[in-house]
């Protein structure tokens, strides 16, 4: 799935960039540009933070520290010959993803091993922000970074 995702965007014009973010550049609450581990800076004053299991590390960048921790879960407890674990990133507030803009770096954190369900509908909420500055498509407003600073998790009506 995520081989045909890759192949997908990038026919529609994504370019995928084999890097790492090691410093943001603000200009009080204003992104200026990120500097690459190869040294390359990028001007931008729009930044994306959706760096999956790493989105803690790259949130510390940003002089943010959000309750998102990493916790291996396993599939199987008892002896088998195959298996398939996990390694999630997990929003210890309340077990839900973190979305949505703060100060000028729109995010999307903690999917706690969810995010090939989830990505692309949250991806598009995240993209609609950052270009019209509200959510047009899905209101994920119960799962912005404000529930947390004011100590709100959202109540939810159904758990599958």
């Amino acid at each position: 799935m995520v081989g045909w995702l890759r192949k997908t965007t990038c026919e529609n014009g994504v370019e995928y960039i084999q890097n790492k973010v090691v410093d943001i550049s603000l200009e009080g609450n204003h992104v200026r540009n990120i500097t690459l581990q190869s040294g390359e800076e990028i001007t931008t004053s729009t930044l994306v933070n959706a760096a999956g299991i790493r989105a803690y590390s790259f949130s510390r960048l940003e002089g943010k520290d959000l309750p998102i921790e990493a916790r291996r879960r396993y599939t199987y407890i008892f002896s088998v010959t195959d298996a398939w674990n996990g390694h999630y990133r997990l929003n210890t507030f309340d077990h839900n993803a973190i979305i949505g803009p703060l100060n000028e770096v729109s995010f999307l954190r903690g999917l706690s091993g969810h995010g090939s369900q989830q990505a692309l509908a949250c991806g598009r909420c995240v993209a609609e922000l950052a270009v019209h500055g509200e959510y047009q498509t899905l209101d994920l407003s119960e799962i912005r970074y404000e529930r947390i600073a004011e100590n709100r998790p959202p109540t939810e009506q159904a758990v599958i």
